[in-house]
């Protein structure tokens, strides 16, 4: 990726200093199905799971990133392994409601609100 530099770039009313000039994607070759089998059957399931959330940025051993909500994160990439798979997502009223909910944290199966689907 190629950055520029420019004190007078204006976007949407506000003054971008830097501006990406070039992005050149990363691109693996090929990749061995055979060895990420092969190495899947080192880890138990839960280390699975955290080597897949680490891949996509997220660290999996905070103390709120419950089963429940990596398995939602995990969810969420289905659509990019698995053909003519679509994926839907909803907020709840009660995050929509919220001016200063964190779109990224998941309600926790605890923190269910009677009368509210999960």
């Amino acid at each position: 990726m190629d950055l520029l530099y420019d004190p007078d770039f204006k976007a949407g009313g506000a003054t971008r200093l830097f501006i990406i000039d070039c992005l050149k994607p990363i691109q693996q070759p090929s990749t061995e199905i055979d060895e990420y089998v092969a190495a899947r059957g080192r880890f138990t399931r839960d280390e699975w799971l955290d080597v897949l959330l680490r891949t996509t940025g997220l660290e999996p051993t905070h103390p709120d990133f419950t089963l429940r909500k990596k398995m939602f994160h995990l969810m969420r990439l289905v659509p990019m392994v698995k053909p003519n798979y679509n994926l839907i997502e909803l907020g709840s009223s009660v995050l929509r409601a919220s001016s200063n909910h964190d779109p990224c944290l998941w309600r926790d199966h605890d923190a269910h609100v009677a009368g509210e689907p999960l």
